[in-house]
């Protein structure tokens, strides 16, 4: 049965995930979505006194060639548009810690092994 792109993102957004919380963040919101601009922030973490924002993209395959996607201008913008409509919802005095982009690559159907790549934006 062929796995549709959703739920490969949807596991990649896990995995990101899972991989924060064994380093230590907390998980504080997914997929939070800005319906006014369109934008959306698959992973806010928190960790101390601050606030991280995450954009995830999954890839299937073991070729790491040209491995991290760029995100478009548009896309960005969207992005810290969303992140700031969060804080300013969710009333957070935190500071901010980063915006990143994490590719995960997964390297067979099943979902087994995964590589994880995690990239400052800004």
């Amino acid at each position: 049965m062929a796995v549709s792109r959703k739920q490969i993102g949807n596991t990649g957004e896990q995995i990101i995930s899972t991989r924060l919380e064994e380093k230590g963040f907390v998980i504080l919101d997914q997929n939070y979505y800005c319906a006014g601009i369109k934008g959306e922030i698959d992973i806010v973490a928190q960790m101390s006194d601050k606030i991280y924002f995450f954009e995830v993209r999954t890839r299937r395959g073991s070729s790491c060639s040209g491995i991290f996607p760029v995100m478009g201008r548009q896309k960005r913008a969207r992005f810290f548009h969303a992140c700031y409509n969060w804080i300013e919802n969710s009333h957070s005095n935190m500071e901010i810690g980063g915006f990143y982009l994490a590719l995960v690559v997964m390297e067979d159907a099943k979902f087994k092994n995964a590589l994880i790549f995690i990239r400052k934006v800004i």
